[in-house]
This record gives C-alpha cells, sequence and structure tokens, in this order.
C-alpha cells in the first residue's frame, strides 16, 4: 500500500477520550489498563477498508467511521488482540492482526455489514451480530428507522443472557423460502423464535430435539433439597444453574412444551452428587408416583430441567421495545397462515416486556417465569401457553387471545380483539375493562370453553360486542366424568387406562372438589393423584356417600367474579352469563364475596330464556335472601320474574320482575312480598341452584329490561 492511499484511508487521529476508556474497560474481553497508556486511536473510513491496511505497531485501538462506507451507521471501536474472536464481531488487517468489535453500549446491525433495505441478504450479518452478543452473554441492538433487515434465522437471538432490542422505527423480516417448508419445522419460517427451554437446536435452525429433563425422587413443599434420579451427565444441573421444576403433565397428542399442573423455577446453590441444594425452598409438592410415561400423559413424573445447558441458554432479561417483525414473502405454501406468517414466539426467560409494536403475523409465549406485554398491535392471535410464572398483557390489539395449561396467572388489561379461547390458566384470570368482539361462530361462548381447571376468574368493566349467532353465554367450561371405585372413606380409584382416556387430569388440583352428576360434593382431594400397579389413587375426605362404584364429574372453575360487563350488537340479548356445563362447582360472584354471603347484579338476560348463573357451588345454610328491583320490566311480555331454583328440583321463590321494590325472604319468614312474588326458603342448605329468569321475554331495547339485586346470606358449609 502506498503512502497515499494510507493516507486516504486515514480519516484522522484522535485523542483517546474518556468514552473510549470506559468502552474499553466496559468489553470483559480487554485489559481497560493495558490501553489506557495509548495516546492516539486512529480513525480509519471503513471496517471493510481495515482488511488491506497494516496498523502500524503501538496502536491498539481503532475506529472506524463505518463498515462499508463512511456514515452508514456502522461507526465502530475495535481492539486489537492476541488471537481470533469466536464471534462475529472482528476484522483482520493485512499484517494479520485480529481487532474485536469493543462498543460498550448499543450496537448496530450496520457494524456486522447489513444494509437494512429489505431486498439485500442480511443474514450473515444478523448472525454475526447475534454471535457477538452471546460471546458477551449481551446485547443490545438498537435498528435504524425505516429499515428492514433480512434473516434466514429465526432463532438467532437465542442464548443471549440479556437481550434488548431496540427498534426504534426498523423492521425485521425472514426471508426463508422452500417449495415444501412442511419438510423443515414451520418455526423455522416464522418471523423470530425465541428460544425454548425443552428445545435442543441452540440458535440454530430447529430441528425437532427436546430435551424433557431428568426425573426427581419425591419431595414436599419446604424442602430445600431435591434428588436427581435420572442421569447428572450433560444435564447442565450445576450449581449456579436456574431450573424449572415440574409434574403432573401431559400433552401427548396435545402440543408440546409440557403442560405441567405443578412447576415452578428456581436456582442451584450446590451440588453434592445426584442431591442438589436450591437457592429457594420448594413450593409445592412433588411425587415419584405420579401417573407417567402413556400417550396421553407423558410427563407426569416430576423432573428438573437445567435453563443453563450447553444447548440451551435462557434469558435473564429480555426487552424489546417497538417490535416490528413482517411476514415472509417466501413462504408462499399452505402451512404459511396469517397464525404463523411474521409470528414470533417468545420462550425461555426469566424476565421479558415486550412494549409497543406490531407483527404481521401471531404471538406465541411460553416457558418463562414473568412476561409483560404493553401496546403491541398483532395482526394475528396472541397465545399464552404452558410453563409460565406469570403473564400481564395490557393495551394491545389482536384478532384473539389464548391461554392454555400450564399459565398459573393471566391478566389482560384493554385488550381490544375478536375473540378469546381456552383461557385456562392454572390458578387466576384477570380480564380488565377492553373490548371484545365475539366473531367466532365455533364456539358457543363469548370468553370459550376452558379445556382444564382454573381456580379465580375475574372479568370487570369489559365490553362484550356480539356479533355471532351462535353465542349463547358469556362464560362456559368443560367438565370431566369417571367412575371411581371407592376404596375407603379417605380413598377412591380409577383405572389408568381410565385416568388417560377421560384427561381429568387437566382439572385436578391438589385440594380439587369431585361431584356427583346431580352436583352434591362427593371426594376433596388433599394432594394430586398417584399411580401403583395401573390403578390411580385419589386421597383425601369422603364428603357425600357414593356407591362402591360411582360417577363422579371434575368441573373447569371453581370461583368466578363479574362486574360492571357491558352487552351490545345484534346478538346480545341471546347471552347469558354462564353456560350450562360451568354448574356446580362455581362461586359466582359479581359484586363482593365472604365467608357468609355473596352478591349479584345483572339485568334481565337473555331474552330467550334461560339460566343467568349457578351461583352457589358450595354447601351454604341460607338464612336470609335479599331482591332489590331498581328497575321493572317494562317489555311486552305479560310475566317476568327471577327465580331461585335447586336445579333439577323445586323453586324455591320467583319475584314479580314487573314490580320495583326490595324483598326479603328469610327461614323465619318473608317481608314486602309484592303480588306477584311467590315462595319462600327452607332450612336445608343448598348445594347446586340456579338464578333464572322467565323463558322468552320480549325485550325490545335495553331499557326495557329489570335492573335487580340479589344478595344471599347464610353460613358456608365446609366440603
Amino acid at each position: 500500500m502506498t503512502n497515499t492511499t494510507r493516507r486516504a484511508a486515514i480519516l484522522g487521529i484522535t485523542t483517546l477520550v474518556p468514552a473510549v476508556e470506559s468502552a474499553i474497560a466496559a468489553s470483559p474481553m480487554i485489559s481497560a489498563s493495558r490501553f489506557a497508556r495509548e495516546q492516539d486511536v486512529p480513525t480509519y473510513a471503513t471496517a471493510a477498508g481495515l482488511s488491506g491496511i497494516k496498523v502500524p505497531f503501538g496502536i491498539t485501538a481503532v475506529r472506524t467511521a463505518g463498515y462499508a462506507a463512511a456514515g452508514d451507521r456502522g461507526a465502530a471501536l475495535y481492539v486489537r488482540v492476541e488471537s481470533e474472536p469466536t464471534h462475529g464481531g472482528k476484522i483482520q488487517t493485512a499484517d494479520g492482526v485480529w481487532w474485536e468489535l469493543a462498543e460498550a453500549g448499543a450496537i448496530t446491525a450496520e457494524m456486522f455489514g447489513a444494509v437494512g433495505d429489505g431486498t439485500t441478504d442480511d443474514d450473515t450479518s444478523m448472525t454475526a451480530m447475534c454471535s457477538y452478543g452471546r460471546a458477551r452473554s449481551s446485547l443490545h441492538w438498537v435498528g435504524v428507522p425505516g429499515k428492514t433487515y433480512t434473516t434466514k434465522h429465526a432463532t438467532m437471538f437465542a442464548n443471549i443472557q440479556h437481550l434488548t432490542l431496540d427498534f426504534n422505527g426498523a423492521a425485521i423480516m425472514n426471508t426463508k423460502g422452500t417449495s415444501s417448508p412442511d419438510v423443515d419445522f414451520v418455526s423455522n419460517y416464522e418471523g423470530l423464535h425465541f428460544g425454548a427451554i425443552f428445545q435442543t437446536n441452540g440458535h440454530g435452525p430447529i430441528g425437532g430435539g427436546y430435551y424433557n429433563g431428568e426425573s426427581i425422587a419425591s419431595a414436599s413443599a419446604g424442602d430445600a433439597e431435591v434428588e436427581v434420579t435420572g442421569s447428572m451427565r450433560g444435564s447442565g444441573l450445576t450449581a449456579g444453574a436456574r431450573v424449572f421444576i415440574y409434574g403432573f403433565s401431559g400433552s401427548g397428542g396435545k402440543g408440546y412444551p409440557p403442560d405441567p399442573r405443578i412447576s415452578e423455577y428456581n436456582e442451584i446453590a450446590r451440588v453434592d452428587g445426584n442431591v442438589l441444594t436450591l437457592r429457594r425452598r420448594l413450593k409445592y409438592d412433588y411425587d415419584a408416583r405420579w401417573p407417567d410415561g402413556s400417550a396421553r400423559f407423558i410427563f407426569g413424573k416430576p423432573r428438573i430441567i437445567s435453563a443453563d445447558r450447553s444447548d440451551f441458554t435462557a434469558y435473564r432479561r429480555l426487552v424489546i421495545n417497538d417490535m416490528n417483525v413482517v411476514e415472509n414473502p417466501n413462504w408462499t405454501t399452505a402451512a404459511a397462515t396469517l397464525k404463523r406468517n411474521g409470528r414470533v414466539t417468545v420462550g425461555g426467560f426469566d424476565h421479558c416486556q415486550i412494549n409497543g409494536g406490531r407483527m404481521d403475523g401471531g404471538m406465541y409465549a411460553s416457558q418463562g417465569q414473568y412476561l409483560e406485554v404493553n401496546g403491541i398491535d398483532v395482526r394475528g392471535g396472541i397465545e399464552f401457553d404452558k410453563c409460565i410464572d406469570e403473564v400481564i398483557c395490557r393495551k394491545s390489539r389482536c384478532l384473539g387471545v389464548g391461554a392454555a395449561v400450564g399459565v398459573r396467572s393471566l391478566v389482560l388489561e384493554d385488550i381490544e380483539c375478536q375473540d378469546l379461547w381456552n383461557l385456562s390458566p392454572i390458578k387466576n384470570l384477570v380480564v380488565r375493562r377492553g373490548r371484545l368482539v365475539g366473531l367466532s361462530a365455533s364456539r358457543n361462548s363469548v370468553l370459550g370453553t376452558t379445556s382444564s381447571l382454573t381456580e379465580n376468574v375475574s372479568i370487570e368493566g369489559t365490553e362484550f360486542v356480539i356479533t355471532s349467532s351462535t353465542k349463547n353465554c358469556l362464560l362456559s367450561s368443560d367438565y370431566r366424568e369417571i367412575t371411581i371405585t371407592v376404596e375407603s372413606s379417605t380413598q377412591v380409584s380409577l383405572s389408568r387406562h381410565d385416568f388417560d382416556t377421560s384427561e381429568i387430569a387437566r382439572f385436578m388440583a391438589p385440594d380439587a372438589v369431585l361431584y356427583t352428576a346431580d352436583g352434591l360434593p362427593a371426594f376433596r382431594l388433599d394432594k394430586l393423584p398417584y399411580e401403583e400397579d395401573g390403578v390411580v389413587y385419589f386421597e383425601g375426605e369422603s364428603l357425600t356417600p357414593i356407591a362402591t362404584q360411582g360417577v363422579v364429574r371434575a368441573y373447569g372453575h371453581r370461583n368466578i367474579y363479574m362486574r360492571n360487563l357491558s352487552m351490545s350488537g345484534p346478538y346480545a340479548k341471546q347471552i347469558r352469563l354462564l353456560g350450562r356445563d360451568i354448574a356446580t362447582p362455581v362461586s359466582f360472584d359479581t359484586a363482593e364475596i365472604g365467608p357468609d354471603f355473596f352478591t349479584f347484579d345483572q339485568r334481565i338476560l337473555p331474552a330467550t330464556g334461560g339460566a343467568v348463573s349457578t351461583p352457589i357451588g358450595r354447601q351454604m345454610l341460607i338464612t336470609r335472601i335479599t331482591v332489590n328491583v331498581l328497575r321493572a320490566y317494562t317489555g311486552a311480555s305479560a310475566t317476568a320474574t327471577l327465580q331461585l331454583r335447586i336445579l333439577g328440583g323445586a323453586t324455591l321463590f320467583a319475584v314479580d320482575l314487573k314490580t320495583a321494590g326490595q324483598r326479603v325472604f328469610g327461614v323465619s319468614g318473608t317481608y314486602n312480598l309484592q303480588a306477584g312474588d311467590v315462595g319462600a326458603i327452607g332450612c336445608n342448605p343448598m348445594v347446586r341452584a340456579d338464578i333464572r329468569v322467565s323463558d322468552s321475554l320480549d325485550i325490545e331495547a335495553d331499557n326495557e329490561g329489570a335492573l335487580w339485586y340479589f344478595c344471599c346470606e347464610g353460613v358456608r358449609l365446609p366440603l
């Protein structure tokens, strides 16, 4: 190289300013003291041009004004290193010296050669940037507004422990294309895939390799140690490793990953042989006798899986701002549906926060501790699915929202969507405010039929626009029915075959209640069922005498709270609050609940009659019921009554909704009954009851419906 060429390549010499010193000091691969003695850091025109230059001896840090051209957003600081770095943030000069990228803060894809015009193949540059982040265990990427970066690796951001993506008005597009994508995993063609604890592909293409962790011995809540009965070799179960402990799960034929009823995240403090000492004591009991290994219940035994393995590293913190993932123009087969093309899969995180942005496909999230989603716009649906402790989703728009078994708690606030489906987190479901347009004709309930036990449901201040004639209730539930053998007053059983085929495991909790077909609580569990010699045993307490071979049911909800709901749309008047399948095991409370009372507020629904609710759901010795008709019914029907009936039995009383005023029904008598009111309550405890309105009511306008208040007082009896 001539002196003229060398001078042309060098734009100038700059003093090593404090910012450069800080950048060097922040790099875990660079000795700051080594470079603090240097007086000058030359600035070269481009990183690409450095490969043809011999940097003068004694220079240990250089800057570039761009990657391919000065000012192309690829300007960066590099430092001399002794050997070739193992990641993509590197340059080798003509003298054979290796230089390593040493930016302390946010980086751009342009520093690795990305163009971002939506046409040029940026895959090599994008994956090089991600490899740089993996080597440092940290990456903060900032996009350039208006640019679209292309890649063929949906999983490129996987295995970076601290990852922040600021799209900043830019977009990412997966351009992987083939004529037969179904021969490969469709996830490779989606927009972005952020990893999953059960997968073994690392940051490479998804190839179907799964790892379920290692089995552990029985352990109790409060224990600080677990014994691994599987293999320790290559498991990643080492001191300091983050772990996921789970069990009593199925998903055979029902999708992947497992759907545990019991799970928790923890960390290993110490390893002694195959005994692991945990940072935090166990939250739950784990029984090595839980059913395991069948086609429908394949992950039942308790297991432990490391989130810090050679083939997987979970995100400690994943933050995505202003996300913009666009559809793959090269994916044109039937698999490229609205749900999949441009979809983002988020998984394997301690803490994940997504703030704003849009996706051309759906969003799927699973396997993490805490997920917060704020203000996103998704062309497809959003699904929160399995192995997540807590999800909060706010002020977002999408086609629909689903939450399957294995999510412990889900909060939806100010969500605008067309459909909800299978909202069945294990512990808590909260729907607060928001607007739901019920379009799906495939489900009779507005909120979708749940397929597993959800213990607490709260829906408040939400607007429901009913646009499908198939909708007839707001919330419905599934149940499972089994025939049990009574072994004793504290134990019942059924065959392993019937346990699997009934899928009753989805409706189990350590304190679940089994009910008779008539709605009476029959048996309360004190632990999850376990298997011995092909028989599954339920241990607990008998609540009602059952035949030696008796039929019992497990239902999908335990406590429901609804308040200040708004119904509109052409089919709003046919909606009752609860479907029939949800009947007995529900404590239905729309204002508040206490140990000795529950209250209910609602106008007459539906116009076609039917049950408004089944509110009691626990044995209650009722002492007084108050009904206050705040606004009388003014429609054309000759009669309009509010009734309390024992399901399958007699009507206890009926209140004339055409007459306003408060009435009281008590065990000692009645007060202020009107001419059309009839009935009384007795002293026997009720379990299964309906609050109903008259069938076939004529309501032409909302203001013709009655507004009424119902309060039931008494003593809840223990189950």
